[in-house]
């Protein structure tokens, strides 16, 4: 896997109290360059009564398409940003570079107060706005139906788009009888992968959708789903 790079910036260790901001943390996007494929995410806390220094802990997470948002290892994420000792706020900026096109990407900041003795009294969590690194985007359809055997389907899925797609479901119907869903984790630009169902014998026609739930952000939605007839197929 192919990990971003990253590169994080200490924006302030204290801030002006008329900067402080009514609630104790916050995150949001400093910047979004598509272009450059990077993206800047700053977060600030304020002091609580008791604590002695404030820390916060980068996570980025990216998607493609309407998969779920996944966490994304790189180096320099996930490590405790510390203050000065008594600092009444606390500000950092963490930069990523390396985006892929097509991706959406925020950051989960985790927020932490500790008092004396390095006990923790606080901690919270915040979630950024998106980042989207506009660019290709996946484009699915279904190349292949073929009949293997009497009742074993083989269906073939390809990314004719730009862009990645993640977590891709297809659906099989045969005579109206809807099959289990099965489906395919991920698809690059130009990647196909073949699917075997079974089910029973087809007497009339066979219907196949991949992403039947429109789930998946493509450049084209009207290439989803291909029927074909019973007759035109033998093995």
């Amino acid at each position: 896997m192919r990990f971003p790079a990253v590169m994080t910036i200490l924006a302030a260790l204290a801030l002006p109290a008329s900067a402080q901001a009514s609630t104790p943390a916050s995150v949001k996007v400093a910047g979004c360059d598509p272009a450059a494929r990077t993206a800047s995410f700053n977060a600030k806390m304020r002091s609580v009564s008791g604590a002695k220094q404030l820390s916060m802990r980068f996570s980025v997470l990216e998607r493609f398409g309407g998969a779920d948002f996944e966490p994304l290892a790189a180096p320099g994420l996930g490590v405790w940003r510390k203050s000065a000792s008594g600092a009444r706020a606390f500000a950092y900026t963490q930069n990523v570079n390396g985006l892929r096109p097509g991706g959406e990407y925020r950051t989960r900041v985790d927020f932490r107060w500790t008092g004396a003795g390095g006990k923790t009294i606080k901690r919270v969590k915040r979630v950024s706005p998106d980042c989207r690194q506009t660019g290709g985007l996946p484009n699915l359809e279904i190349t292949t139906v073929r009949l293997e055997g009497k009742s074993l389907y083989a269906i073939e899925v390809m990314n004719t788009g730009g862009g990645p797609a993640n977590a891709i479901d297809v659906q099989l119907a045969v005579d109206g009888a809807v099959q289990p869903v099965k489906r395919i984790r991920t698809l690059g630009p130009g990647e196909a992968r073949k699917l075997r169902f079974g089910g029973p014998v087809c007497a009339k026609e066979l219907r196949v959708s991949v992403d039947p739930k429109d789930t998946v952000r493509e450049s084209a939605e009207d290439d989803n789903l291909r029927a074909e007839p019973c007759s035109t197929m033998t093995p």
